[in-house]
């Protein structure tokens, strides 16, 4: 995904957190989105992400994520995810059938 909805004033309000935490946060969702995959449940690689100490990935990961057995996800990105494939598949779909048909104004 090359671009997600984000709300600046829905983050700051919701998040109490030191900059550390957020910067490993906001690279987490960044590298979650761009990969469309729960992120890996290896600690080095969570540490090349967001290029933070364990201890801050720890953190935002036990505090934001859910461990699951494909690896650590927020179901609201797990949504949108699914909603945006589920769109590419749709213009696909009608895309080879010819695209929108013009308009009859």
């Amino acid at each position: 995904m090359n671009w997600y909805k984000f709300y600046p004033k829905d983050f700051l309000l919701g998040f109490v957190i030191g900059d550390a935490e957020e910067l490993a946060f906001r690279r987490l969702i960044d590298a979650y989105y761009i990969t469309e995959k729960p992120l890996s449940t290896n600690s080095v690689l969570i540490a090349d992400i967001t290029r933070m100490d364990d201890d801050v990935n720890d953190w935002v990961l036990t505090n934001y994520f859910t461990k699951t057995k494909s690896g650590w996800i927020i179901e609201a990105i797990q949504s949108d995810i699914k909603r945006r494939q589920h769109q590419i598949a749709v213009n696909r779909k009608f895309g080879k059938l010819g695209g929108r048909p013009p308009s009859k104004a």
